[in-house]
């Protein structure tokens, strides 16, 4: 039974902006759109 969820939307838990970077670039391509290519552009 699952008691808490806990979102971590500022980073100060875990940082998983990397992992959202990955996740974006895989949606744009198959969706076969633009993303950026480097983090830092995103």
């Amino acid at each position: 039974m699952i008691k808490l969820v806990i979102f971590d939307y500022d980073r100060v838990i875990v940082d998983s902006f990397s992992n959202v970077f990955l996740v974006y670039q895989t949606i744009c391509k198959n969706l076969n759109k633009k993303c950026p290519e480097k983090i830092e552009d995103f």
